[in-house]
């Protein structure tokens, strides 16, 4: 008689686990809904200098660092940011682009094209990620923007990189030049994904 109790009892006690597990379910994924917005990194071309490969200017990441830089590219001329060497190497998949730049012509013909270059370093050697190309159609500084064009070019993921870098490229055109400037953190490259 005692086992036919325990037996009952233990019955009744998973058939009312179940009642109570069965009512909260409904309950819970009522309260667990929502939406998440997850942003990629900024990288922010500044006029600060670090000591990579002997001294270059900073691209630092999610912090602007206060800059009235303004940058003169002849022909086909760049100027190049970089960001820290990272203390553990870093695997990541590609990521989709946004690239800002605020520009002038100075003198020349208009409009001028520059290219807009962002890329990855291992030890001395870059790779480039995607670029993407603005027409610079003003001699007052105004922003510009593009996106990578190649986003799905290259082969995923991408292994063991060190740190970042942000090209700006004039087109060679002969006799223009381009001013561009790093106030209002308007020269910069934004990730807005990745492609997995």
């Amino acid at each position: 008689m005692k086992k036919k109790t325990i037996v009952a009892s233990v019955l009744l006690g998973v058939l009312l686990i179940g009642i109570v597990t069965a009512g909260l379910v409904p309950y819970l994924s009522n309260m667990v809904t929502g939406e998440v917005e997850v942003l990629g990194p900024v990288f922010y071309a500044n006029s600060e200098e670090i000591d990579l490969f002997g001294g270059v200017k900073e691209l630092s990441i999610n912090t602007f660092i206060t800059s009235i830089a303004d940058y003169t590219i002849t022909g086909g001329e760049s100027e190049v940011f970089w960001t820290e060497k990272f203390d553990e190497s870093l695997d990541f998949y590609k990521p989709e682009v946004k690239l800002y730049v605020r520009a002038k012509i100075v003198e020349g013909e208009n409009p001028k094209g520059l290219d807009l270059i962002f890329g990855y370093y291992k030890g001395d050697d870059t790779y480039e990620i995607c670029r993407g190309n603005v027409s610079i159609n003003s001699m007052e500084l105004k922003p510009y923007d593009t996106l990578c064009d190649n986003y799905y070019e290259q082969p995923l993921p991408i292994k063991n990189i060190d740190g970042f870098y942000y090209e700006i490229k004039g087109k060679a055109t002969p006799n223009v030049d381009t001013e561009i400037s790093l106030t209002n953190q308007e020269t910069r490259a934004q990730v807005l994904g990745v492609a997995i």
